[in-house]
Parts: structure tokens; C-alpha cells; sequence
């Protein structure tokens, strides 16, 4: 974010900034998902991963930026994937619970796409 801002107050393509905001966002993500794959951290994962989601989540409904809604529910249903595989024992439990997670996900995703193109007419 701090190397957005210096190049947006040098006045480059502003078109590049977006480049910054993607690259921040996927960092902020994948730093959220290594805590939640280490088992003492696991549950702070968890927050920071539900916080940056909902953070990222608004400012793509904000901005009718729909990539990042996408990051906001594909990094967050990976999160909630890999919490319900360590946490469930039984294999069949967490075959069922990832794929309704997956669906879950997935009619999200759908209504928030609807949701976008809705306010962009």
C-alpha cells in the first residue's frame, strides 16, 4: 500500500495503482491463510482472514470492483476449507462440509456478481 501511494503522489499511470491494490490484497490473504495452516495460530488466522475478507469484500462493492469480491470469497472459503479439514476427523464429514462450503460460496459469489452488474445499469 505504502509503494500505491508514492506512486500515485508521483503522478504515474494511474491505471498502475490498481496493480498495488491487487498485489496488497493478495498478500493480505495469503498471510491470513498461512496463520490459519499453522496450528497455533489457527484461530487468529481465522480473524484476520474474516476481517480482510470484509474489508476487501466492501471496497469491491464500493467500487464495483468485482475481482476483489471474487478474492474476498475464494480466499475465504480456501480459509474455511482448510480449518474444516483440521478440525474434522471424519473424512466423509469433511468432504460434506467443504463441498457445502463450496456452495455456499459459489451462490455468494453468483448474487454478488448480480448484485454488481445491478448497479452498474
Amino acid at each position: 500500500m505504502l509503494a500505491r501511494e508514492v506512486h500515485q503522489r508521483l503522478h504515474r499511470k494511474r491505471a498502475f495503482a490498481e496493480v498495488y491494490e491487487h498485489f496488497a490484497a493478495n498478500l493480505a490473504f495469503w498471510g491470513a491463510l498461512a496463520l490459519i495452516f499453522e496450528p497455533s495460530t489457527r484461530l487468529l488466522g481465522a480473524a484476520v482472514l474474516l476481517a480482510v475478507a470484509l474489508l476487501i469484500a466492501i471496497v469491491g462493492l464500493r467500487r464495483s470492483r468485482e475481482s476483489f469480491v471474487v478474492y474476498a470469497i475464494g480466499y475465504t472459503t480456501l480459509g474455511a476449507c482448510a480449518l474444516e479439514a483440521q478440525l474434522l476427523r471424519d473424512p466423509v464429514l469433511i468432504a460434506v462440509a467443504g463441498l457445502a462450503t463450496i456452495t455456499l460460496s459459489a451462490w455468494l459469489l453468483w448474487r454478488m456478481h448480480a448484485q454488481l452488474r445491478a448497479s452498474r445499469t
